[in-house]
């Protein structure tokens, strides 16, 4: 019986080791498998833990400005609307589609952080440094909220592996490419100045900068991000900077000393973030002191340029905060961490036995299943407690008001919706009519929906209870004479539980020409 069960897994351990083994030749094939494997397990943890909730407001308005393709948004330049408009092209607009394509993202992150890693590893080190990844939080748990944060997941590590092939070859190819990625980067979120600022100081610190500097390398790629980035800058002037304002109101600091204690929080945060893949490290290959500064300042100069670009893209934003006048939070370090397990990995004195790497990966897959097994209580606790958001009423609460506008008009679709700003988007992407959203009292936020659409096409608003700032009275404030006004409650029911009751008032503006 013994030898029954021993031959399997000396089969299973061998084939393993087999697969690690065909990470040695730096291709793309074994990081494409174990890539794919990661996107489908977290993609099943998303839809079982999160099957009582809608999708989250990040993600619904994603949706919402993707229908209509633009050089900017009032909040964030348009990189993540273009990308949701892209796969939505391909894929039907449902949960589990979102859900896919945040994965997808993830997945294809990782691929990027592992383009520049198979530069410096091989083999176990290779595979190792992607594993540890996949021990962050980034790629899985906080990356299916589909926004700018996860877009900057997505261009950092390939905008860095393009500018790294310029640095090194000079080639224009390469540069035009690298300029290209970075400005890709900087139209999923602003904050990516952080990471040409990066590549600033990394350039000036390496031995070759003045080789660098003479050849067309750095103008090219220069000249490629400002004509990628062209048609932004232009709605950027042309809007008064809208993300700006936006920005400022969000983050924007009181006082020097709270600016401080966000860094502080920052790092803090961000050293939190990486415990795990650290510890790992640690446990896995026992390195000295002096091994730990050959990673850390490796005399390499090629090498050490990954540390200063790791350092340029963690702390360039805190150090800069008490100038710009902004609070940095820890969420925005999750972009920039993808180079850290091949700076500590890459060292020759570093050394990885295989009964390590199998550790690790056993780790990473124990958490998986794990989260898998739990997904269910997950979704169930999430139900019973309640959500801030009230995701759990975005889907029937937009089904109700659609019904209720068709009731009011009929034979006429439901094109616009106003009002509170995450219903407003949640009902662009639940209503089976997927109307405009113009979130808030104005439509400075929604150029797409003005007073003559207003007018023809006729409108809905949608307050919700306990909301400051879209409570129904405003609903019932802001509605025109003769204008329809319903109040109604929505109460989900999972696993035999029944939710908690949210209070919505719709406000129903038919067309003119009914």
């Amino acid at each position: 019986m013994t030898a029954a069960i021993a031959a399997p897994a000396t089969g299973a351990r061998r084939g393993f080791d087999a697969w690690i083994d065909s990470w040695q030749n730096g291709g793309s094939r074994p990081a494409l498998q174990l890539l794919a494997v990661f996107a489908l397990l977290w993609w099943a943890f998303q839809l079982l833990s999160q099957a009582s909730v809608g999708l989250h407001p990040d993600v619904v308005e994603v949706y919402a400005w993707s229908q209509h393709p633009s050089p900017g948004y009032f909040k964030h330049p348009p990189m993540n609307a273009l990308i949701a408009w892209t796969w939505l092209r391909l894929f039907p607009i449902t949960e589990w589609s979102m859900h896919l394509l945040a994965m997808v993202v993830g997945a294809a992150a990782l691929f990027g952080a592992d383009l520049i890693a198979r530069r410096y590893l091989t083999g176990d080190k290779r595979l190792a440094a992607l594993l540890m990844l996949m021990l962050t939080p980034f790629y899985q748990f906080h990356a299916d909220n589909f926004s700018t944060n996860q877009v900057m997941l997505l261009t950092w590590p390939f905008a860095t592996w393009a500018f790294l092939r310029s640095f090194q070859t000079r080639k224009i190819g390469w540069s035009a490419l690298a300029g290209v990625l970075a400005a890709a980067a900087m139209l999923g979120k602003y904050y990516s100045v952080y990471l040409i600022g990066s590549f600033v100081v990394a350039a000036l610190l390496h031995p070759a900068r003045w080789r660098y500097l003479a050849s067309p390398a750095p103008y090219t790629s220069a000249l490629c991000g400002l004509a990628t980035m062209a048609p932004n800058l232009y709605w950027l002037v042309t809007t008064g900077f809208q993300p700006f304002h936006y920005a400022y109101a969000l983050h924007g600091a009181v006082s020097p000393l709270a600016i401080l204690g966000a860094d502080a929080g920052y790092l803090a945060g961000a050293a939190g973030y990486v415990a795990l893949p650290v510890a790992a490290f640690l446990l896995a290959a026992r390195p000295s002191r002096a091994t730990l500064r050959a990673a850390l300042r490796p005399a390499d100069p090629d090498r050490r340029m990954l540390a200063h670009l790791l350092a340029g893209q963690v702390l360039l934003a805190p150090l800069s905060a008490p100038v710009v006048g902004f609070i940095p939070t820890s969420l925005w370090v999750m972009p920039a961490v993808f180079l850290l397990p091949t700076i500590l990995l890459a060292p020759p004195e570093v050394t990885l036995k295989r009964l390590w790497t199998r550790r690790l990966a056993l780790l990473v897959a124990a958490i998986a299943a794990a989260a898998l097994a739990a997904a269910p209580a997950v979704a169930w606790v999430r139900h019973h407690i309640g959500d801030k958001d009230h995701r759990d009423a975005f889907a029937p609460a937009s089904l109700e008001l659609t019904q209720l506008w068709r009731e009011a008009a009929p034979g006429r679709p439901l094109t616009i919706v106003r009002g509170d700003l995450d219903f407003a988007y949640a009902a662009a992407f639940y209503s089976p009519d997927h109307p405009d959203a113009a979130p808030g009292w104005d439509l400075s936020a929604s150029p797409w929906v003005t007073p003559q659409r207003l007018a023809s096409e006729g409108w809905a608003m949608i307050c919700i209870g306990g909301d400051p700032w879209f409570a129904p009275d405003g609903c019932r404030q802001h509605a025109p004479p003769g204008a329809e006004v319903r109040d109604f409650e929505t109460r989900t029911s999972f696993m035999g539980d029944a939710g908690k009751p949210t209070e919505v008032t719709v406000v129903i503006v038919p067309p003119a020409s009914r």
